[in-house]
C-alpha cells in the first residue's frame, strides 16, 4: 500500500502542475475580434516627468485604447506605423503581453507621435477587418479632426490645441483657508517684467491640465508667455523661494510651473 505521506506529496505536486499550468493558459493574450471597439485620442506637448522625455520636447502625440478591459493594465497594443508625405497607415496586430502583471483591470492601450508636415493629414486605421480614415486640418495653433462613418474607432475629441513655444502652466490646489496662495502667487508671476497672460478656449484638449488635482481647493490652471528664456528661469527662482519660505506652515498646498518643454519646479520638493 503507498504511503500517506507519498501519496499526499503526489497529490501536491500534480495540483501545482495543473495551477502552472492555468496561469500559464490565463497568460496568453486574446486577439482582437472584428467586433472590438478603440479609441482614438491626440495630444499635442510633453507627456509625463521624465527627462527622457523632456529631452525629446513637445511633440504631437497619438493615443488608442481598447474598449475592452484586460487582467493587466499594462497590456499593449501591436501597431505598425506606415508613414508618408501627408498620412500615416495604423495597423492594429494584436496584443503585447509582457513578462510582469500590473494587476489592475484596463484597457490594452498604444501611444506614438506623429509628424504633421501638411495642412491636410490623414491618419487609417486597420484592425484587419476593416479601415477607417480620420481627416486632420493642421495649423500652428490648432489640429481639427474630421471622420465619417467610423466602423471601429470612436474620435474622443476633434478640437487639439497644440504646444506654444515660450509659454507655461500655473497650477495650485489648496485648502479652504488658505485659498489666498493661489492669486498670492499669480500676482508675483505678473510682476515679473515680460510675462504676460494669455488664454486656451473651453473646448477641446489643450497642452497643459485645465485645474490642479487631488487637492481639497482645485484652482484652474493660469497661462503664460514670456519673451526671453530669463523671465522663465526667474519663475522657477520665485516658486522655489515662496516654497521654502511662504508655504511651510501650510499642509494640503501644492503649487507648480511648468513650460512648454517640460521643465518643471513642483513646491513639495523645495517647502
Amino acid at each position: 500500500m503507498m504511503d500517506k505521506s507519498k501519496y499526499l506529496r503526489r497529490i501536491l505536486v500534480l495540483f501545482m502542475l495543473l495551477l502552472m499550468i492555468s496561469c500559464e493558459e490565463e497568460r496568453e493574450p486574446p486577439y482582437y475580434g472584428s467586433e472590438e471597439k478603440f479609441h482614438l485620442s491626440m495630444f499635442s506637448g510633453v507627456i509625463g516627468w521624465s527627462s527622457d522625455l523632456m529631452e525629446k520636447g513637445p511633440q504631437d502625440h497619438i493615443l488608442i485604447r481598447s474598449d475592452s478591459l484586460y487582467p493587466c493594465c499594462n497590456w499593449t497594443i501591436d501597431v505598425l506605423q506606415d508613414n508618408s508625405q501627408d498620412g500615416i497607415l495604423l495597423s492594429l496586430e494584436g496584443l503585447v503581453v509582457p513578462e510582469i502583471c500590473l494587476t489592475a483591470i484596463g484597457p490594452s492601450t498604444y501611444s506614438g507621435t506623429i509628424d504633421l508636415n501638411s495642412e491636410a493629414f490623414t491618419i487609417e486605421v486597420s484592425n484587419g477587418y476593416s479601415s477607417d480614415l480620420i481627416e486632420l486640418s493642421v495649423s500652428d495653433t490648432l489640429i481639427s479632426v474630421t471622420s465619417d462613418d467610423l466602423t471601429f474607432l470612436s474620435i474622443d475629441e476633434s478640437f487639439i490645441w497644440r504646444h506654444r513655444p515660450n509659454t507655461f502652466v500655473y497650477s495650485c490646489g489648496t485648502m479652504e483657508e488658505t485659498r489666498w496662495i493661489f492669486e498670492d502667487f499669480r500676482d508675483s508671476i505678473l510682476t515679473i517684467g515680460g510675462i504676460e497672460q494669455f488664454y486656451f478656449a473651453d473646448y477641446g484638449v489643450i497642452p497643459y491640465p485645465r485645474t490642479s488635482g487631488g487637492y481639497y481647493v482645485d484652482h484652474p490652471c493660469l497661462y503664460f508667455k514670456y519673451s526671453d528664456v530669463s523671465q522663465w528661469e526667474e519663475v522657477k527662482a520665485r516658486l522655489i523661494d515662496f516654497s521654502s519660505t511662504i508655504l511651510p506652515p501650510y499642509s494640503g498646498v501644492g503649487v507648480f510651473v511648468t513650460n512648454h518643454e517640460g521643465d518643471a519646479i513642483l513646491s513639495w520638493l523645495y517647502d
